[in-house]
């Protein structure tokens, strides 16, 4: 094996000692011995004894790579200086006879060395080199820069005195950085909102500012406002339009409601996110506090990017009038601050929801102020405080003002309010029991008197004879039809009327206004009752055609409408329908009820309120108002009509002939006279009348409604409470009962007009016969 030998820096001595070696007994010779300084080779030279191919194993090449064999992980050294370097080459004779002079030539060898140290150096600089030069003077002036500013880092330091110190210069450079952002802005913001505005051509416009030595200044000076004025007042003068002009209704007052923990709850999980829960009993609560009863405003601190999509999710019903969010508040001191003076409406008729005193400084007389909702969904306060404002509403008063700080006093106003109405309604019925006890004699002295009148007049009542008519008056009276008109009265009554809500109040008044368009008296039984949800306010509608005459054909149903959770229930034969039936029938026969033969008999109206049970039907979960009004007339009194002046009769008796309206509009009814409702004779009527009408073509084709006979399936309804007192009944409701009862499908497709006509017009002949109505002949 031949091995060549690069010395550096060796001396004399030793290169001689290295040419007459022999190792291992000439097995490895020395082939060639390099003697020079490091800094003397040249690159050439040095990547000629690094090669690998001079010293390759005689075995071959290694069969797995050395993990330092990778060119682009290893730095060669490039920074060599390059000089003659000394070379003796041995030919491979090994012998000694080429070396006879031995002192001599190692004396000429030093001195060649010699003579080569003292040439100076020549450096050849490669790319590498240069750039890492470069850098290192890019890392000087980084140093200098750290010197001058006082952030010199030195390597003897503690690490953790460097790392103080490399956090002062970062926060140095920050500032610099913020500081001169801020500047530079300032002077942008100078510079821009300074100079005169100018229109789209480029030409410069007059403003209030133009002419002035300052003006400039000035215009900074009033960007500056401007832009104060655009972060802390809200974003316009006036939040609200102008009320609403006739002949639209605009509610006497305007509640303002916070929603945020008052209506709804913020709540963050990892599941669901960033979300809202609903209070309970908010779908109520906006039913009952809805338009028309007050002008609902959302006014919330809540960002207009995120409250829109909550107040639509909440209010699908749309009685929420109008939404201000943040942009409408003003922020003092950290706070948004609602200000209620810019809703343009009168401050003593506005009624602001809130629980933080800080959103309310600006208008705290104004604020009838709640405890704050976390999302305890057992809370019942909403239904509280509907009732609150519903008393509010109803009490009229032109100043909300002494009411809400009176209430605002409480740490809880609707816990109060509702202590109060049981203390109000304990001294109701202990002033009712006085009353009764003081009335008990007077009652006990016309006993007999009472009894004697009542026989006689009910069999006066029984004995009622219907007039007859002839086929011309039945084709008048047929003609009255108008479908269109009908349609006209059923629509306003096609909607959601839940006990307490917006839609059943409408279809109240509705109704109230449209009997008296007809020539009726109307009055109002207003009364309070025991539900499932706490007390309700019900309203039975009374409707008269001269209340003077002491008897009366009541026509009768219920205009309310069941609680579908989670659906909007129209109830459309559940009994908007009938409610359209009773108005046509005061619609058409209005006009003729002066020309009734028998005076001393009238049509009343009645439209019932609470027939549906709130959560199940039971004695005391259903019929609320069929049961307070059969109950308030079998004890209020009234003069007989026998014609002696001692005969006294109760308002109950009054009535000739309770007929019922219920469950009608659908294709294909089935109407039959129930056994024990005293009138079996009477309805026996209904199908002698629709067949009469039907041989005069006066009815569409469509089989007969009302069948002949009696039915034993009895049917509890509104006609319970009356029947109970004595009062004959004509039930006029379907059974079975029509497939869409008490589901979402209760709705305008599923009724069948053709039908509906023909069920009105033998309601209107059969009114028209009982109270003696000949249209042809003008009697």
């Amino acid at each position: 094996m031949q091995v060549g030998i690069l010395v550096l820096g060796a001396d004399v001595k030793m290169s001689l000692f290295l040419q007459r070696l022999k190792l291992a007994k000439g097995r490895i010779a020395i082939k060639q011995v390099l003697i020079a300084r490091l800094d003397q080779l040249t690159v050439e030279e040095r990547r000629f004894l690094s090669s690998d191919k001079k010293h390759e194993s005689v075995l071959g090449p290694p069969r797995i790579r050395s993990p330092f064999d990778n060119p682009q992980r290893v730095l060669k050294a490039t920074i060599l200086p390059s000089a003659s370097v000394a070379s003796f080459s041995d030919k491979g004779s090994g012998s000694a006879e080429k070396f006879e002079e031995p002192k001599k030539q190692a004396v000429t060898e030093q001195r060649k060395h010699e003579d080569i140290s003292k040439e100076p150096p020549v450096y050849r600089e490669e790319p590498a080199v240069a750039a890492a030069a470069s850098s290192g003077n890019k890392q000087s002036l980084w140093i200098r820069v750290n010197e001058r500013i006082g952030y010199k880092i030195d390597d003897s330091m503690p690490d953790d005195e460097k790392k103080k110190i490399k956090v002062a210069r970062n926060t140095f450079f920050g500032s610099v950085f913020v500081f001169g952002s801020i500047f530079v802005g300032f002077v942008w913001f100078c510079f821009h909102y300074g100079k005169a505005p100018r229109d789209e051509q480029g030409n410069v416009v007059i403003d209030e500012f133009t002419g002035q030595g300052f003006a400039w200044f000035y215009r900074i000076l009033n960007s500056f406002k401007l832009w104060k004025d655009y972060v802390v007042e809200p974003s316009r003068e006036v939040l609200l339009p102008d009320p609403l002009p006739y002949p639209y209704h605009q509610p006497k007052y305007t509640l303002v409601i916070e929603m945020k923990n008052v209506l709804v709850a913020p709540e963050w999980t990892y599941k669901t996110g960033y979300r809202f829960k609903k209070r309970p009993a908010l779908d109520y609560f906006l039913d009952v506090v809805g338009y028309p009863n007050f002008e609902v405003v959302i006014y919330t601190s809540e960002s207009s990017m995120t409250a829109p999509s909550v107040v639509e999710n909440m209010d699908p019903k749309q009685r929420i009038m109008y939404k201000l969010y943040r942009d409408c508040t003003k922020y003092m001191n950290g706070h948004h601050v609602k200000d209620l003076s810019k809703l343009n409406r009168d401050l003593s008729r506005v009624i602001y929801i809130e629980f933080d005193p800080k959103s309310f400084q600006l208008n705290p007389d104004n604020v009838l102020r709640v405890p704050k909702w976390e999302g305890n969904m057992d809370d019942t306060a909403l239904v509280d405080l509907a009732e609150l404002l519903k008393t509010i509403h109803l009490s009229d008063v032109d100043d909300v003002r002494p009411v809400l700080q009176y209430y605002s006093q409480f740490d809880d106003p609707m816990k109060e309010f509702r202590r109060r109405a049981q203390y109000l309604a304990e001294l109701e019925e202990k002033k009712h029991e006085a009353d009764q006890g003081q009335s008990a004699l007077k009652r006990y002295a016309v006993t007999f008197c009472l009894t004697n009148a009542l026989a006689q007049w009910r069999v006066r009542q029984r004995s009622h004879q219907l007039t007859a008519l002839s086929a011309d008056d039945l084709r008048t009276l047929c003609n009255l039809t108008n479908m269109d008109s009908f349609k006209q009265l059923l629509k306003p009554i096609l909607v959601e009327r839940i006990v307490g809500t917006t839609g059943h109040d409408q279809v109240a008044q509705f109704i109230k206004d449209a009997s008296e368009q007809y020539g009726f008296t109307t009055e109002w039984d207003i009364f309070n009752d025991n539900t499932p949800y706490g007390s309700k306010t019900f309203k039975n509608l009374i409707a008269t055609f001269d209340p003077l005459v002491p008897r009366r054909l009541v026509l009768a149903c219920h205009y309310d409408s069941k609680i579908l959770p989670g659906h909007q229930f129209l109830a459309a034969t559940d009994s908007a329908v009938p409610c359209a039936i009773l108005l046509d029938v005061a619609r058409t026969l209005g006009p003729l009820l002066h020309q009734r033969s028998n005076k001393q008999i009238t049509l009343q109206l009645i439209f019932l309120d609470g027939e549906e049970a709130f959560v199940n039907w039971s004695p005391t979960d259903s019929v609320y108002g069929a049961r307070h009004l059969a109950d308030l007339w079998s004890k209020k009194w009234y003069p007989s009509t026998s014609g002696s002046s001692f005969e006294l009769s109760k308002e109950i008796d009054r009535i000739d002939v309770f007929m019922l309206l219920d469950l009608l509009g659908t294709p294909n009814p089935r109407i039959t006279s129930t056994y024990g409702h005293g009138t079996t004779d009477l309805f026996q009527e209904l199908p002698k009348i629709e067949k009469a009408l039907k041989s005069l073509s006066c009815l569409k084709k469509r089989p007969y409604a009302f069948q002949p006979g009696t039915s034993y399936q009895a049917v509890e309804d509104d006609h319970v409470p009356f029947m109970e007192k004595g009062v004959p009944i004509m039930h006029l409701i379907s059974v079975p009962f029509p497939r869409v009862w008490h589901t979402p499908d209760d709705n305008e497709k599923a009724l069948d007009f053709d039908t509906i006509e023909n069920l009105n017009t033998v309601v209107r002949v059969f009114v028209a016969r009982y109270l003696g109505i000949t249209p042809s002949t003008g009697k």
